[in-house]
Protein backbone atom coordinates (compact mmCIF):
# COMPACT_ATOMS: atom_id res chain seq x y z
CA UNK A 1 0.00 0.00 0.00
CA UNK A 2 0.94 3.76 -0.31
CA UNK A 3 2.99 5.67 2.43
CA UNK A 4 3.42 8.62 4.32
CA UNK A 5 7.21 9.78 4.28
CA UNK A 6 8.01 11.45 7.57
CA UNK A 7 10.65 13.84 7.61
CA UNK A 8 12.19 15.52 11.04
CA UNK A 9 11.85 19.38 10.38
CA UNK A 10 15.20 19.75 12.19
CA UNK A 11 17.60 17.80 9.63
CA UNK A 12 15.38 16.90 6.83
CA UNK A 13 16.30 13.24 7.02
CA UNK A 14 14.13 10.49 7.15
CA UNK A 15 12.44 9.51 10.10
CA UNK A 16 10.36 6.50 8.98
CA UNK A 17 7.58 5.66 6.52
CA UNK A 18 3.76 5.01 7.84
CA UNK A 19 0.84 3.63 5.95
CA UNK A 20 -0.89 5.84 4.21
CA UNK A 21 -5.32 4.71 4.71
CA UNK A 22 -7.38 3.30 2.06
CA UNK A 23 -10.40 4.35 2.06
CA UNK A 24 -11.42 0.13 2.94
CA UNK A 25 -9.49 0.46 5.61
CA UNK A 26 -11.17 3.47 7.35
CA UNK A 27 -14.39 1.84 7.14
CA UNK A 28 -12.89 -0.78 8.44
CA UNK A 29 -11.82 1.27 11.38
CA UNK A 30 -15.05 2.74 11.78
CA UNK A 31 -16.83 -0.07 12.17
CA UNK A 32 -14.38 -2.15 14.19
CA UNK A 33 -14.90 0.97 17.05
CA UNK A 34 -18.67 0.69 16.26
CA UNK A 35 -18.98 -2.86 16.84
CA UNK A 36 -16.79 -2.95 19.93
CA UNK A 37 -19.07 -0.24 21.51
CA UNK A 38 -21.65 -2.29 23.22
CA UNK A 39 -19.36 -4.55 25.23
CA UNK A 40 -17.00 -1.70 26.10
CA UNK A 41 -19.25 0.58 26.95
CA UNK A 42 -21.17 -2.24 29.36
CA UNK A 43 -17.64 -3.22 30.70
CA UNK A 44 -17.98 -2.57 34.59
CA UNK A 45 -16.49 1.16 35.89
CA UNK A 46 -13.87 -1.08 37.63
CA UNK A 47 -12.53 -3.09 34.95
CA UNK A 48 -12.58 -0.55 32.51
CA UNK A 49 -10.54 1.98 34.65
CA UNK A 50 -7.91 -1.43 35.47
CA UNK A 51 -7.49 -1.01 31.39
CA UNK A 52 -6.87 2.21 31.21
CA UNK A 53 -4.45 2.58 34.00
CA UNK A 54 -2.28 -0.11 32.04
CA UNK A 55 -2.42 1.88 29.27
CA UNK A 56 -0.58 4.87 31.82
CA UNK A 57 2.02 2.29 32.76
CA UNK A 58 2.68 1.04 29.58
CA UNK A 59 3.51 5.00 28.95
CA UNK A 60 5.76 5.40 31.64
CA UNK A 61 7.45 2.32 30.80
CA UNK A 62 8.40 3.87 27.35
CA UNK A 63 8.51 6.84 27.91
CA UNK A 64 12.12 7.67 26.78
CA UNK A 65 11.68 5.68 23.82
CA UNK A 66 8.44 7.45 22.80
CA UNK A 67 10.34 10.75 23.48
CA UNK A 68 12.72 10.43 21.58
CA UNK A 69 10.78 8.75 18.76
CA UNK A 70 8.38 11.89 19.44
CA UNK A 71 11.67 14.63 19.18
CA UNK A 72 12.39 12.94 15.57
CA UNK A 73 9.90 13.31 13.59
CA UNK A 74 8.48 16.73 15.69
CA UNK A 75 11.47 18.81 15.76
CA UNK A 76 10.42 19.50 19.63
CA UNK A 77 13.32 19.12 22.39
CA UNK A 78 13.29 16.01 24.10
CA UNK A 79 12.47 17.89 27.50
CA UNK A 80 9.47 18.92 26.19
CA UNK A 81 7.98 15.19 24.68
CA UNK A 82 8.72 13.46 28.04
CA UNK A 83 6.17 16.33 29.76
CA UNK A 84 3.91 15.02 26.82
CA UNK A 85 4.45 11.56 27.78
CA UNK A 86 3.92 12.21 31.30
CA UNK A 87 0.71 14.43 30.61
CA UNK A 88 -0.21 11.92 28.34
CA UNK A 89 -0.16 8.72 31.19
CA UNK A 90 -0.98 11.04 33.83
CA UNK A 91 -4.42 11.99 32.09
CA UNK A 92 -4.84 7.78 31.55
CA UNK A 93 -4.79 7.40 35.29
CA UNK A 94 -7.13 10.58 36.15
CA UNK A 95 -9.66 9.17 33.36
CA UNK A 96 -9.90 5.70 34.47
CA UNK A 97 -10.16 6.89 38.26
CA UNK A 98 -12.93 10.13 38.14
CA UNK A 99 -14.70 9.18 35.40
CA UNK A 100 -17.80 6.98 35.91
CA UNK A 101 -20.66 6.61 34.19
CA UNK A 102 -22.38 4.54 37.12
CA UNK A 103 -22.74 8.24 39.14
CA UNK A 104 -26.17 9.48 38.74
CA UNK A 105 -27.63 13.09 39.96
CA UNK A 106 -30.71 13.28 41.48
CA UNK A 107 -31.99 16.97 40.13
CA UNK A 108 -35.53 16.51 41.70
CA UNK A 109 -37.97 13.64 42.81
CA UNK A 110 -41.84 13.78 44.43
CA UNK A 111 -45.04 11.65 43.73
CA UNK A 112 -44.79 12.29 40.10
CA UNK A 113 -41.84 12.30 38.98
CA UNK A 114 -37.76 12.35 39.33
CA UNK A 115 -35.46 14.00 37.26
CA UNK A 116 -32.42 12.51 37.14
CA UNK A 117 -28.80 13.26 35.31
CA UNK A 118 -27.35 10.23 33.77
CA UNK A 119 -24.05 10.00 31.69
CA UNK A 120 -24.08 7.84 29.23
CA UNK A 121 -21.52 7.21 26.30
CA UNK A 122 -21.96 8.51 22.72
CA UNK A 123 -20.39 5.99 20.63
CA UNK A 124 -17.75 6.38 18.11
CA UNK A 125 -15.30 9.38 18.87
CA UNK A 126 -13.59 10.44 15.57
CA UNK A 127 -9.93 12.65 16.87
CA UNK A 128 -8.03 14.27 15.00
CA UNK A 129 -4.68 15.49 16.48
CA UNK A 130 -2.50 18.43 15.05
CA UNK A 131 1.42 17.92 14.32
CA UNK A 132 2.91 20.68 16.89
CA UNK A 133 1.92 18.68 20.41
CA UNK A 134 0.00 15.55 18.87
CA UNK A 135 0.96 13.58 22.26
CA UNK A 136 -0.87 15.71 24.88
CA UNK A 137 -3.67 16.23 21.97
CA UNK A 138 -3.96 13.21 20.88
CA UNK A 139 -3.99 10.88 23.55
CA UNK A 140 -5.78 13.41 26.20
CA UNK A 141 -9.18 13.43 24.48
CA UNK A 142 -8.54 9.49 23.79
CA UNK A 143 -7.78 8.98 27.34
CA UNK A 144 -11.24 10.91 28.37
CA UNK A 145 -13.51 9.47 25.52
CA UNK A 146 -12.49 5.38 26.51
CA UNK A 147 -12.82 6.54 29.84
CA UNK A 148 -16.55 7.54 29.28
CA UNK A 149 -17.21 4.02 27.74
CA UNK A 150 -16.96 5.58 23.70
CA UNK A 151 -14.92 3.50 20.92
CA UNK A 152 -12.13 5.68 19.23
CA UNK A 153 -10.78 6.50 15.72
CA UNK A 154 -7.83 8.28 16.17
CA UNK A 155 -5.89 10.47 13.25
CA UNK A 156 -2.49 11.83 14.03
CA UNK A 157 -1.20 14.97 11.30
CA UNK A 158 0.78 12.99 8.61
CA UNK A 159 3.97 14.79 9.72
CA UNK A 160 3.96 13.30 12.99
CA UNK A 161 2.33 9.92 13.39
CA UNK A 162 4.71 7.53 14.12
CA UNK A 163 4.66 8.21 18.08
CA UNK A 164 1.07 7.27 18.01
CA UNK A 165 1.03 4.62 15.75
CA UNK A 166 3.56 3.00 18.26
CA UNK A 167 1.49 3.66 21.17
CA UNK A 168 -1.41 2.27 19.32
CA UNK A 169 0.37 -0.90 19.02
CA UNK A 170 1.35 -0.63 22.90
CA UNK A 171 -2.32 -0.39 23.67
CA UNK A 172 -3.55 -2.61 21.70
CA UNK A 173 -2.28 -5.64 23.63
CA UNK A 174 -4.73 -4.08 26.46
CA UNK A 175 -7.72 -2.85 25.12
CA UNK A 176 -10.80 -5.31 23.33
CA UNK A 177 -10.35 -5.21 19.60
CA UNK A 178 -11.81 -2.23 18.07
CA UNK A 179 -12.33 -0.19 21.05
CA UNK A 180 -8.52 1.84 19.78
CA UNK A 181 -8.04 2.62 15.99
CA UNK A 182 -5.36 4.80 14.56
CA UNK A 183 -5.32 5.84 10.93
CA UNK A 184 -2.99 7.91 8.92
CA UNK A 185 -3.48 10.16 5.79
CA UNK A 186 -3.12 13.52 4.76
CA UNK A 187 -6.49 15.42 3.68
CA UNK A 188 -4.60 16.09 0.41
CA UNK A 189 -4.27 12.68 -0.88
CA UNK A 190 -7.70 10.26 -1.76
CA UNK A 191 -9.31 9.12 0.18
CA UNK A 192 -8.78 12.21 2.78
CA UNK A 193 -9.30 10.28 5.90
CA UNK A 194 -10.00 13.74 7.89
CA UNK A 195 -13.15 14.47 5.84
CA UNK A 196 -14.45 10.77 5.89
CA UNK A 197 -14.09 10.82 9.66
CA UNK A 198 -16.27 13.90 10.18
CA UNK A 199 -19.10 13.01 7.59
CA UNK A 200 -19.21 9.43 9.05
CA UNK A 201 -23.12 8.51 9.88
CA UNK A 202 -21.49 5.89 12.57
CA UNK A 203 -18.78 8.69 14.71
CA UNK A 204 -20.92 10.60 17.29
CA UNK A 205 -18.32 13.15 18.27
CA UNK A 206 -15.55 14.97 16.53
CA UNK A 207 -12.56 16.28 18.54
CA UNK A 208 -10.57 18.86 16.24
CA UNK A 209 -7.76 20.84 16.75
CA UNK A 210 -6.10 22.88 13.56
CA UNK A 211 -6.85 25.62 11.78
CA UNK A 212 -10.12 27.92 12.04
CA UNK A 213 -10.34 27.77 8.26
CA UNK A 214 -10.63 23.42 8.57
CA UNK A 215 -12.26 24.08 11.76
CA UNK A 216 -15.40 25.66 10.00
CA UNK A 217 -15.12 22.82 7.51
CA UNK A 218 -15.45 20.24 10.51
CA UNK A 219 -18.71 21.97 11.87
CA UNK A 220 -20.36 22.25 8.51
CA UNK A 221 -19.67 18.81 7.92
CA UNK A 222 -20.85 17.74 11.59
CA UNK A 223 -24.09 19.85 11.64
CA UNK A 224 -25.73 17.51 8.69
CA UNK A 225 -26.17 14.72 11.25
CA UNK A 226 -25.64 16.91 14.56
CA UNK A 227 -22.60 14.95 15.54
CA UNK A 228 -21.14 16.71 18.89
CA UNK A 229 -17.94 18.37 18.08
CA UNK A 230 -14.95 20.02 20.20
CA UNK A 231 -13.15 22.40 18.71
CA UNK A 232 -9.56 23.67 19.42
CA UNK A 233 -8.82 26.47 16.96
CA UNK A 234 -5.97 28.32 15.82
CA UNK A 235 -6.13 32.03 17.58
CA UNK A 236 -3.75 34.58 18.64
CA UNK A 237 -3.11 33.93 21.73
CA UNK A 238 -5.49 36.33 24.00
CA UNK A 239 -4.87 36.84 27.50
CA UNK A 240 -7.17 38.62 29.91
CA UNK A 241 -5.05 41.39 31.54
CA UNK A 242 -6.76 42.51 35.11
CA UNK A 243 -6.17 46.38 36.48
CA UNK A 244 -4.10 44.54 39.41
CA UNK A 245 -1.69 42.95 37.20
CA UNK A 246 2.30 43.21 37.78
CA UNK A 247 2.82 44.10 34.12
CA UNK A 248 6.10 43.09 33.34
CA UNK A 249 5.76 39.71 34.57
CA UNK A 250 2.18 39.75 32.53
CA UNK A 251 4.22 40.95 29.03
CA UNK A 252 6.75 38.54 29.57
CA UNK A 253 3.79 35.31 30.16
CA UNK A 254 2.04 36.63 27.08
CA UNK A 255 4.91 36.62 24.77
CA UNK A 256 5.95 32.88 25.79
CA UNK A 257 2.77 31.86 25.69
CA UNK A 258 2.55 33.64 21.96
CA UNK A 259 5.77 31.68 20.66
CA UNK A 260 5.69 28.94 22.56
CA UNK A 261 5.88 25.97 20.37
CA UNK A 262 5.20 27.20 17.18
Amino acid sequence: GRTVRVLSPATGMLVGLAPQVSKKQLEAAVNAAHSAGNAWAAMPTAERAAKLSACANVLRLHTEALATLQTNESGRPIAETRIELFVAAATFESAARKLDLNHEEVISEDDEKKVVIRHSPIGVVAIIAPWNAPIILGWKPTACALACGNTVVLKPAPQTPLTTLRIGEMLRKILPSGVLNVVVGSDEDSPRPGEVLTAHPLVRKVVFTGSASVGTKVMAACAKDFKRILLELGGNDAAIIREDVDIEKAVEGVFRGAFFNN
